[in-house]
């Protein structure tokens, strides 16, 4: 079964240089589409949330953790604030090249700006966001596919930034995009309590294709 709807999550600036999404508005809407789809999932369910790469949001662990959204918007990937004479200022990526609208650029902007707020424990994408609200989590975590679209992720999954550049202590532990990271806890939101949840993954063609092709979702 499948089903989608459109978010209007977009914010509105008067910059255009500002692409912003309101993480809490996207997350009832996923919140309205699971129960509108009315499906009986079994106990032994494991849920795999895919979404936007690049982007990132912060938020307070604890009170995420306990269902209150104190939270940034999330500034997506189109986003285009960070000017080009920072982003050629920075270190060099050993494994790839860094982008205006990539989560660390955006991170080390923010950080350098003094925009950071004090109150923000955690970020991730909004896909992290979502389960950790879904696993009442406190800690962030990030699949490596998504860490390494922000910049600044090794091969095997390890952040490769000091923090004289960013406060390493907000970025969320990667895991690889096979492993659990949690258990819904979250009733009334369409998921069974108990589910296992996986470390997010991207919204690439490779993350859709083993729902199209029955026996590829090993490969």
């Amino acid at each position: 079964m499948e089903k989608s709807v459109t978010h209007n999550a977009w914010l509105k600036h008067e910059s255009k240089m500002y692409r912003e999404q309101d993480p809490v508005k996207i997350l009832n809407v996923l919140h309205n589409l699971i129960k509108s789809m009315e499906i009986k999932l079994s106990l032994n369910v494991t849920v795999s949330i895919t979404g936007q790469m690049h982007g990132i949001v912060f938020w307070n662990g604890n009170d995420l953790a306990k269902g209150k959204f104190n939270c940034s918007p999330l500034i997506t990937w189109m986003d285009e604030r960070v000017p080009k004479e920072f982003l050629n200022s920075l270190p060099r990526w050993d494994y790839g090249y860094l982008h205006i609208g990539f989560g660390m650029v955006t991170l080390a902007w923010l950080h350098s700006s003094n925009q950071l707020n004090t109150e923000w424990t955690c970020c991730g994408t909004i896909m992290d966001l979502i389960i950790c609200y879904l696993s009442q989590s406190s800690k962030a975590f990030i699949g490596i596919q998504n860490a390494y679209s922000w910049g600044y992720c090794s091969y095997n999954g390890h952040w490769t930034v000091s923090d004289e550049l960013v406060p390493v202590h907000i970025l969320p532990t990667i895991y690889s995009t096979e492993e659990i990271v949690g258990l819904v806890k979250r009733a009334n939101f369409g998921l069974p309590i108990g589910a296992k949840l996986l470390a997010s993954c991207g919204d690439l063609q490779s993350t859709v294709y083993p729902l199209l092709e029955s026996g590829t979702a090993g490969t």
